[in-house]
C-alpha cells in the first residue's frame, strides 16, 4: 500500500466514521421528531385544545360578566330599598314627632281645661260653703224664732187657758 492508499483508506475510514455519527444524529433525531402527520396530528389536537380553552374562557367571561351584571342589579335594588327604607323611617319619624307635639299639646290642653274646672269647682264649692252657712245662719235663726215663737204660743195658749178658766167660757174653736 501506497501512502496515498493510506491517506485514501484513512480519509474513507474517516467519512465511514462521520456517515455513521451522521446516521446516529438522523436516528436520535428522528427519535425525538415525530413524522410530520404525527405533528400535524398533535398541531390539530392541541390547536382544538386551544380552541376548547378559549371557549372555556370565553364562557367564563360571559359568566362572570352575568355574575357581574347580577350583582349590579342587587347593588342597585339594594340601594333603591335602602333609599326606600330610609324614606319610611323620615316619614315615621316627622310622624312620631306629629303625633308627640299632638300628644304635648293635648295634655297641656286636658291640664289647663282641668285646672280651670278644678278652679271653677272650687269657687263654686266655695260658694256653695258660703251658702250652706247663710242657711244654717238663717235657719239657726229661724229655729230661734220658731222656738221663740212656740214659746208665745204655748205662753199665749197658757193664757187662753186661764182667761177661759177664768171666765169659763166655752171654747168655740178657732175662730176665737
Amino acid at each position: 500500500m501506497t501512502p496515498k492508499d493510506k491517506s485514501k483508506d484513512k480519509s474513507f475510514w474517516s467519512s465511514i466514521k462521520a456517515l455513521q455519527a451522521a446516521a446516529e444524529d438522523v436516528i436520535y433525531h428522528s427519535k425525538s421528531f415525530k413524522t410530520h402527520e404525527e405533528l400535524q396530528h398533535k398541531n390539530t389536537e392541541l390547536e382544538n385544545q386551544l380552541k376548547a380553552a378559549h371557549s372555556t374562557v370565553e364562557d367564563h367571561k360571559r359568566q362572570l360578566e352575568e355574575e357581574r351584571q347580577k350583582q349590579q342589579t342587587l347593588l342597585t335594588e339594594k340601594a333603591h330599598l335602602s333609599d326606600f327604607l330610609e324614606e319610611r323611617v323620615k316619614g315615621w319619624m316627622e310622624k312620631e314627632k306629629e303625633l308627640l307635639a299632638q300628644l304635648q299639646k293635648t295634655r297641656e290642653d286636658a291640664e289647663t281645661s282641668r285646672d280651670a274646672q278644678l278652679h271653677d269647682l272650687s269657687r263654686k264649692v266655695r260658694n256653695q260653703d258660703e251658702q250652706l252657712r247663710r242657711v244654717r245662719t238663717e235657719l239657726g235663726e229661724k229655729d230661734t224664732t220658731i222656738v221663740g215663737l212656740q214659746g208665745r204660743l204655748a205662753q199665749s195658749q197658757q193664757e187662753v187657758e186661764e182667761l177661759k178658766r177664768a171666765t169659763q167660757l166655752e171654747d168655740f174653736g178657732p175662730d176665737l
